[in-house]
């Protein structure tokens, strides 16, 4: 039943609705508690989710509890999976501090006011040594983007790329005699398990087919995971997780899956070895448990 409260027409959605503005008749009151109540007992979004608030055309990352703004669209895509992204209220993405801004895509070239050079890789900035080393990488000048010091020193600065670093953008590479795929970097292969790392890792990406001669000049490293943010289950077991920060949190219930706005569309199936390569995190809750 509609009433009148402050001056404005409110019609409650429920009893429990209807009970709050009868205990406290004060439209900025209840809107008080609400807020409260998401900010004290609302869901904390693993590192790795996308979040945007439902009108709004903005996404945000959650990272280690703050919320980053992605401010371009070329830097969501070439980083993140946009089917990912979770509709929330504006409360609970407030709940958050706001972190660093993402603005640019992955192996951006950056130039500062002081004419260094940088390959942007993810929030690390590694310095190119010279113009030099520029060209022979194979870098166009029509690729750099000119910023601001300030700018600069909100990345992190990572190992200097010189004449004889190694493919300081990832390469992806596939054996022409079993189909081994790796991601080669800096001299050191990683093995990618199987297509769907492959796909979440380097979208769009088609591997370079070549001789086991060409992989072996490379040193041995470690193997690739799933980025976080992902919705993961085996073939063989029901179980569903959520990757972040490396590791697969268990989610337990179905409430809790909805709960935190995650889509069933959006599981991907892998084998038990891609699952294992993620230590198991704690469990994801709701506030309700």
């Amino acid at each position: 039943i509609p009433v009148v409260i402050d001056g404005t027409v409110v019609t409650p959605e429920n009893a429990a609705t209807a009970a709050m503005y009868a205990y406290t008749p004060h439209i900025h009151g209840n809107k008080l508690f609400v807020s409260i109540w998401e900010r004290w007992f609302g869901h904390e979004y693993p590192t790795g989710s996308l979040l945007q608030v439902a009108g709004e055309a903005g996404v945000w990352r959650i990272e280690y509890g703050y919320r980053r703004p992605i401010t371009s669209w070329s830097a969501l895509v070439s980083r993140f999976n946009p089917n990912l992204i979770i509709p929330v209220t504006q409360t609970a993405l407030e709940q958050y501090p706001i972190g660093n801004a993402i603005a640019l895509p992955n192996y951006s070239i950056l130039r500062d006011e002081d004419s260094n050079l940088y390959l942007l890789v993810n929030d690390t900035l590694r310095p190119i040594e010279s113009m030099e080393v520029f060209r022979k990488i194979g870098f166009s000048e029509d690729e750099i983007v000119d910023v601001d010091n300030d700018e600069i020193d909100a990345y992190d600065i990572g190992t200097t790329i010189t004449a004889t670093t190694q493919d300081p953008n990832v390469n992806v590479l596939k054996l022409s005699t079993n189909g081994a795929t790796f991601a080669v970097q800096d001299g050191v292969r990683h093995s990618i398990l199987d297509a769907t790392i492959l796909k979440a890792m380097y979208p769009g990406v088609t591997p370079t087919v070549v001789e086991p001669v060409v992989i072996e000049q490379y040193r041995e490293g470690t193997f690739i995971k799933l980025p976080d943010g992902y919705l993961v289950r085996s073939y063989e077991e029901p179980a569903v997780f959520v990757i972040s920060e490396g590791v697969k949190r268990p989610i337990l219930s179905e409430h809790v899956f909805l709960d935190y706005g995650y889509s069933w569309d959006d599981i991907v199936f892998v084998s038990q070895d891609v699952l294992d390569l993620h230590a198991t995190g704690d469990v994801l809750t709701s506030s309700e448990e």
